[in-house]
């Protein structure tokens, strides 16, 4: 996954970068880091001028240890 939330109350931010696995974790890793792939979801996550919150599932093929691809395969955008 790679999620982004804001506290409720304004006074931080938190951004989450996880996986099941090694590979898991460098996939999403390797999303985030790859501007082409984070745009879109970031622009569907802009609200009003400002970045809302978001979850955003990716799933990766695990081949021989590596993680060649990161497939979104769901999104979700907070309100805050």
């Amino acid at each position: 996954i790679v999620a982004f939330h804001r506290s409720p109350q304004g006074e931080g931010s938190a951004l989450v970068v996880a996986g099941t696995s090694v590979t898991g974790t460098e996939a999403a890793a390797e999303f985030l880091l790859n501007d082409a792939k984070l745009e879109p979801w970031l622009r569907k996550a802009t609200s009003q001028g400002g970045l809302a919150g978001f979850d955003i599932l990716i799933h990766d093929r695990n081949l021989a240890g590596h993680a060649p691809e990161p497939e979104v395969i769901a999104f979700h955008r907070t309100n805050r």
